[in-house]
């Protein structure tokens, strides 16, 4: 194992959290909220980038936001609200192209193209229909 010093461990760095992950993994899954707390150093990070990439391949969406730098609460507001915005435009932009059937009840991209085209674009895990 090389040192990491600096950064979070991932890969084969990522040793001995298992049981961690284990307690994490349901709590999570089942919609929970989780806070991890101890003294700089600890694992805290490596711990929550391990369970969201454990979690991205169960279609899973993880998001973290670096709050290291944030002197205020203020400021961690802005960077959550700020990736709210963005997430926001995404979705708006999506909307703005998809077609909707009342009597269905759905939406769907009015081509294939433009489906695989989003899906890629913004790492889409649900099924979008195609009209």
């Amino acid at each position: 194992m090389r040192s990491s010093t600096g950064a979070w461990g991932t890969g084969d760095d990522f040793v001995g959290r298992e049981r961690e992950l284990e307690v994490l993994g349901p709590l999570v899954r089942s919609f929970n909220h989780v806070l991890l707390t101890r003294q700089r150093r600890m694992g805290k990070t490596s711990i929550a980038r391990e369970l969201g990439r454990r979690l991205c391949g169960e279609n899973w969406r993880f998001i973290f936001i670096d709050v290291e730098v944030a002197a205020t609460v203020e400021d961690v507001i802005a960077r959550f609200s700020k990736l709210v915005s963005d997430a926001n435009e995404r979705v708006d932009a999506i909307l703005n192209i998809l077609e909707h059937d009342v009597d269905r009840r759905v939406f769907f991209f009015p081509s294939r193209w433009l489906r695989d085209y989003w899906r890629i674009r913004y790492s889409a895990t649900r099924s979008l229909h195609t009209g």
